[in-house]
């Protein structure tokens, strides 16, 4: 889906993964931005996050991720800095730095100027083919996942 980017939109975009780092890349519209944002620090190209979108309450998909990324019938994917409190409660405390950092340290967990999140859907007329977990292939049932 259309993602607004540091003012541009970045639309038709493929990532090529190995190793949890994309190794190749390209987009339809924006591939100039897209190379910025994923050459900007060695944690640019590492997964960030993973989600499935479930929201039943929204049903128009906006230019923007925070709201694409929950669409029913979306998944996506965020490539550079993960967020610190999926991993500790409280990174401000000096425990709390310590855990994350062996986070960051074993590969868990990365750092990074850039979080970009990118949504595909799955939904009618959408660009998704297929999501597999386990061997096992997620459907779409009334518009959302299930997760049966």
């Amino acid at each position: 889906m259309p993602v607004l980017a540091q003012g541009a939109v970045i639309r038709g975009t493929y990532l090529k993964f190995a190793g949890g780092r994309v190794v190749s890349f390209r987009a339809e519209k924006g591939g100039e931005i897209l190379s910025e944002m994923l050459n900007a620090d060695s944690g640019a190209r590492r997964l960030g996050e993973v989600a499935f979108g479930i929201n039943s309450g929204l049903d128009v998909p906006l230019k923007h991720p925070l709201f694409c990324e929950k669409l029913p019938g979306t998944m996506h994917i965020a490539v550079g800095k993960c967020f610190p409190q999926a991993f500790v409660a409280d990174q401000t405390t000096k425990k709390g730095k310590a855990a994350f950092q062996n986070f960051v340290r074993s590969g868990t967990a990365n750092t990074s100027v850039r979080h970009m999140d990118l949504v595909v859907s799955f939904r009618k007329g959408g660009a998704g083919k297929g999501v597999f977990l386990d061997g096992r292939e997620l459907k779409l049932r009334n518009g959302n996942w299930d997760c049966q």
